[in-house]
């Protein structure tokens, strides 16, 4: 960016001049200075570090809970169609083909549901619906089962009318034992009683949590910390380790939970809905997840495939812990002794008080950078400037020699400088956050994500297929940047382009692709 280096190369020019007039008071106060900055720069990266973890789990914890807003929606509208209500209170055989078809419409347009089974006040399957990798089948009446010992048709029969039950997130189970490859599930059910308000039907809905798994691994990139999810009991349901995910699943895993693990920190996490916790080169960031409504009502469930259940609960009960963990923090802290180290042997060994202006007049220069940047550089897991002109440069050289297609996709906040001038860094920053991270979000693992100016993104595809799949991925992520942006209680909607560039057909050199991808279309929103 030629004209930020310009403006600090003056100001350091202009910053010299001063401090040097000043060298002889400066030179008394070499000490004092080297000790106040060290103090300075470590409580300010310490702090920094504090508020990005922060800020990221409160971020996710938001996403979550609007992902799973929509299925009590889903599910009162399909309790109340009057083809189900019908056949869950007469049994006629005649209308069961329709009702077959409605679920499978249903899961057909709902990619997060596994499964909608209709079952009778005794347990028994009606009728089952699976997703079938996205192809719905009704399985036959010989391949019906009998739920009737399983927690969650118990504890969903006991439910009045308006009531909607929830089931602990765990591994689903098939004729009595845990499916492989393991798919994480929520069930949530609806009693359905007849005109005598005698008990009819149990619907029943699998939500696929492996969705919000997923959404929380790709998104735990963006921060410095390792993302883990854990429920009520200490046990993980989404850790650095696969193999300590599920232990109340099984038998030989109930020693493997984060409780056991890590004493000294859960009792903290257990009896506070968010903070963070020190402690010694450990970094600690959690909030408490509760996404149900009031109107849920939950039980712990059971591990073993024909357990109990210890009874219904309340709405507010039922919550996760999302951690942030970040295990080495003094590498923060070494960094800048290192620097200090440096700053003090060249203020002793040259003994001038010209050297001592510049190192300040530095400091002053780089605090001023920062504010002219607007404090934009988020030190997320992105790959810097350099290494991604160096990737893309590479990927057009295979790409030509193997003659396939790559893609580029460019993000402008346009409204980056506008935002800070009129609300401060504080909230563009926030903002430019929340951008990053809905992009982030829906694209492939393989994706390679990298800041390409101080208001932009850049994506590289380093192979796709044909151009239909960069639209898809470009209007996915139009849709999701979308949705206005929430930051210190006030809406966003700030102006963003995206722009999509294939090799080769829109640019055969890094240069005129990058070129055809910031020709971006504005969003619009509704």
């Amino acid at each position: 960016m030629p004209t930020q280096s310009n403006d600090i190369n003056s100001a350091i020019r202009k910053s010299f001049r001063k401090f040097f007039t000043l060298s002889v008071i400066l030179s008394s106060l070499v000490g004092g200075l080297a000790y106040a900055f060290y103090s300075y720069e470590l409580r300010s990266v310490v702090s920094w570090v504090l508020e990005q973890e922060m800020a990221g789990v409160d971020l996710r914890t938001v996403m979550i809970e609007e992902h799973l807003d929509r299925v009590d929606t889903d599910l009162s509208i399909l309790k109340d169609v009057a083809q189900i209500r019908k056949y869950a209170t007469t049994g006629n055989k005649d209308q069961l083909e329709g009702v077959q078809e409605l679920f499978m419409a249903f899961i057909r347009e709902n990619e997060v549901y596994d499964q909608i089974r209709l079952l009778d006040a005794k347990g028994m399957e009606l009728v089952r619906v699976n997703r079938n990798s996205g192809l719905p089948v009704a399985v036959g009446a010989d391949q019906l089962q009998f739920k009737g010992l399983r927690y969650y048709f118990k504890d969903t029969a006991l439910l009045r009318p308006g009531e909607v039950y929830v089931s602990p997130m765990d591994l689903n189970i098939e004729q009595g034992k845990v499916e492989i490859p393991f798919k994480p599930m929520i069930r949530f059910g609806v009693p359905l009683y007849d005109e005598n308000y005698e008990l009819s039907c149990v619907l029943i809905i699998n939500y696929m949590a492996d969705r919000l798994l997923g959404l929380l691994r790709k998104t735990g990139q963006l921060t410095q910390g390792q993302t883990m999810l854990v429920n009520r009991d200490g046990y993980w349901l989404l850790a650095p380790d696969v193999e300590d995910q599920w232990g109340f699943m099984f038998p030989e895993r109930t020693n493997r939970r984060f409780s056991r693990r890590f004493p000294q920190y859960w009792d903290a996490i257990q009896n506070s809905e968010r903070g963070q916790i020190i402690k010694g080169n450990v970094l600690i960031s959690f909030t408490t997840i509760k996404p149900l409504r009031d109107e849920f009502l939950w039980s712990p469930g059971s591990s073993a495939p024909f357990g109990e259940s210890q009874g219904v609960l309340n709405a507010q009960d039922y919550y996760w812990k999302l951690i942030s963990f970040v295990s080495n923090t003094h590498k923060y802290e070494q960094s800048y002794e290192e620097f200090l180290n440096y700053f003090a042997k060249g203020a002793v060994g040259a003994a001038s008080v010209a050297l001592l202006a510049l190192g300040v007049s530095f400091l002053t220069m780089r605090n001023r950078f920062y504010q002219m940047c607007g404090r934009c550089d988020l030190q997320i897991s992105f790959h810097d400037y350099e290494s991604f002109s160096t990737l893309l440069q590479e990927t057009v050289r295979k790409c030509r020699d193997e003659e396939r297609r790559s893609a580029l996709i460019v993000v402008r906040f346009e409204d980056f400088e506008n935002l800070i001038g009129d609300y401060g860094f504080e909230l563009a920053n926030d903002i430019l956050l929340q951008v990053v991270v809905r992009v982030r979000s829906i694209l492939p693992e393989e994706a390679v994500l990298s800041r390409t100016d101080s208001n932009e993104l850049g994506v590289l595809l380093e192979q796709i297929k044909n151009r239909d799949e960069g639209e898809r991925l470009i209007a996915a992520c139009r849709q999701v940047l979308t949705e206005p942006f929430v930051s210190k209680g006030d809406r966003f909607t700030p102006e963003i382009h995206v722009g999509l560039a294939i090799f080769p057909e829109d640019g055969e050199t890094a240069v005129q692709l990058k070129a055809a991808a910031r020709i971006g279309k504005p969003l619009v929103s509704d």
